[in-house]
């Protein structure tokens, strides 16, 4: 068996890299891109590789020499590699093949398993492909129900309007017998070069063959296997994290701190709700992206009213913020002496603080309960000018009933500041009407802060909100902001919203009746001690000698599952604690199942 290497291309889109090195010499976590495929390939029954060389072609001769892990290396140079393309590079190469040949581009990094898949059968001649997904870039096809490939297209005849739906994107490996390829591509490459071009992929002429359908390539489906096309930096970060070890891209993905299309996972930690928007909605911003794209968003008064008009309070009461973590920083800043933090809790609101200005007040693990009484006197006693309540609290996603609530605000007017966050109140089930913001005007330090990213989930819009009676602090706030922090996308959103009011309350039901189910099976996991929910996550005690860092490793690398460690939480001396996401009942299932694998 020959093997081709088609690695005389420029790599433009990969500079400055590829001013030193060629684009096959590119590194993924350190090995070459060339150098993964001939390490693969020594483990198979390939006697030559031909490797058609271009740009930079010293450094790979001079790295990989004549003689390869017991493969001869053969060179071939396209010296016109600036004006040419792959067709011309494969065409340059086709009179040394002698025997059944695999072909590959020199731009793929991969697995192992990808030439097993490309030989399994061998008197095949095959094209690897891979279920289109989103971020593939290239030509595609469309094959028949016993696997032949029934159509190739190229990427200048994907329009606007065309359907990805059933499609599949060339992974750019192929294994030709030797007639194929002596008796059927190589006069077709004769062809088209002759009456053609030398600027073209050679795809085009598989095309040509795949139409006249004799003889028959077909189709190796290797969804299952890893492997990625390097054009960009983009694509290099993404091959990078791709085939590093879990614990790096589990590393990698606890410093993103979102970005988590890129990676392919299911993620148990951010908190969404995976209901909403619904695909209404969601066709509606589509229609009308491009003239948001393009168009200036309206200033914080505009904004103001928008939110107004669905929440029925008057928009000097309101500020909206890029986010809540915005709103909360300038408050913090503004008013902020000194905050009584009860622990655990979201950590934006600690972070954004000096040492000095946090006082925290340790919640019972027993129940991680709050005593009213007790934490009055905690905050009389610190000094503190300042209070958080999360109801329902993150991590603990437990509950304050809303007369417990009331009455600590009446015991607390005296302090400057109460923010009570209620980005999760949507989703408590024991009480018909649990928020404040009926009341939001009987108490003038209070401000109810809410994030719409989350229970609306529409975290990529970045969007949040303060609700207060004190307009003055409310003008504060604003004066701290630019005039255009919303954009035009979120914007839209507010703005539509209020026709779809049923349709996320609907959402919200959804979510409460997933998450009873999801109840039911973490509470047979027999080494998680589960605390009775009322947001849309799930808090819960490791009971057995496993750390939480230990349970979100091991449902990483073994099931490709996200959880959230909770061991960095202010509060929790025991690094015991975990907090679970809810998502859809499919994917609940599946982390139980996880769960209980790792037992």
């Amino acid at each position: 068996m020959q093997a081709i290497i088609l690695a005389a291309g420029m790599g433009k889109r990969l500079r400055p890299l590829t001013d030193v090195v060629p684009k096959c010499m590119v590194e993924v976590n350190n090995t070459p891109i060339l150098i993964n495929t001939l390490d693969i390939l020594s483990q198979f029954p390939v006697q030559e590789v031909i490797i058609v060389v271009g740009h930079k072609k010293d450094v790979v001769q001079e790295r990989v020499g004549t003689r390869y892990k017991g493969m001869t290396i053969t060179y071939v140079a396209n010296d016109v590699y600036e004006t040419t393309n792959n067709i011309y590079s494969l065409w340059l190469a086709k009179d040394l093949v002698k025997d059944n040949v695999l072909l590959f581009e020199g731009d793929i990094f991969f697995e192992k398993a990808l030439v097993e898949k490309a030989l399994k059968d061998e008197s095949r001649n095959s094209v690897l492909v891979n279920t289109y997904k989103s971020y593939m870039d290239g030509t595609v096809l469309e094959i028949n129900n016993d696997l032949s490939v029934r159509k190739l297209i190229p990427r200048r005849e994907q329009g606007e309007d065309f359907d990805f739906s059933d499609k599949f994107k060339t992974v750019n490996i192929y294994n030709f017998t030797r007639d194929f390829f002596q008796n059927v591509l190589a006069p077709h490459l004769d062809a088209y070069l002759k009456t053609q071009s030398v600027n073209e992929y050679y795809e085009l002429v598989l095309g040509v063959i795949v139409y006249i359908g004799n003889p028959k390539l077909y189709a190796t489906i290797v969804d299952d296997v890893k492997w990625y096309e390097i054009d960009d930096a983009n694509d290099l970060q993404k091959a990078n994290y791709i085939f590093a070890p879990a614990a790096d891209q589990m590393r990698t993905i606890d410093t993103a701190h979102g970005g988590y299309w890129r990676y392919d996972f299911t993620d148990f930690c951010y908190l969404y709700n995976l209901y909403f928007p619904t695909p209404r909605i969601f066709n509606e911003l589509g229609y009308v992206l491009p003239k948001l794209v393009s168009s200036y968003p309206s200033g914080l008064a505009f904004m103001k009213n928008l939110l107004s008009r669905w929440i029925n309070v008057p928009p000097e009461h309101l500020v909206v913020g890029n986010g809540a973590s915005e709103i909360i920083k300038i408050m913090n800043r503004l008013v902020v002496k000194k905050m009584t933090i009860p622990v655990p809790s979201f950590n934006e609101y600690e972070n954004t603080l000096a040492s000095g200005q946090v006082h925290f007040y340790p919640l019972a693990e027993t129940g991680f309960d709050i005593h009213p009484q007790r934490m009055v006197a905690e905050i009389k006693k610190s000094g503190s000018n300042a209070a958080l309540f999360i109801n329902p609290n993150n991590p603990t996603s437990l509950y304050l009933p809303k007369k417990t609530m009331v009455g600590l605000l009446e015991e607390l007017r005296p302090l400057d500041l109460i923010i009570l966050d209620e980005s999760f109140i949507d989703f408590v089930d024991v009480e018909s009407n649990p928020s404040l913001q009926d009341i939001y005007d009987r108490f003038p330090n209070l401000v109810i802060l809410k994030s719409i990213s989350k229970v609306y989930g529409v975290p990529g819009l970045r969007l949040g909100y303060i609700l207060t009676g004190n307009k003055t602090l409310a003008e504060a706030v604003s004066r701290e902001l630019p005039i255009w922090n919303i954009n035009s996308l979120a914007e839209y959103f507010l703005e539509i919203f209020i026709k779809y009011q049923s349709d996320f309350r609907e959402s919200c039901r959804k979510v409460m009746a997933d998450r009873q189910d999801a109840l039911k099976g973490l509470r047979q996991i027999p080494y998680l001690q589960v605390y009775e929910p009322q947001a849309n996550y799930v808090f819960a005690r490791i009971t057995d000698a496993k750390s939480s860092a230990d349970l979100k490793a091991g449902l990483f690398s073994k099931h490709n599952l996200l959880i959230k460690d909770c061991g960095n939480k202010s509060g929790l001396p025991e690094k015991k604690y975990v907090r679970i996401s809810i998502r859809k009942k499919e994917d609940n299932d599946r982390l139980i199942q996880a769960l209980r694998d790792l037992a």
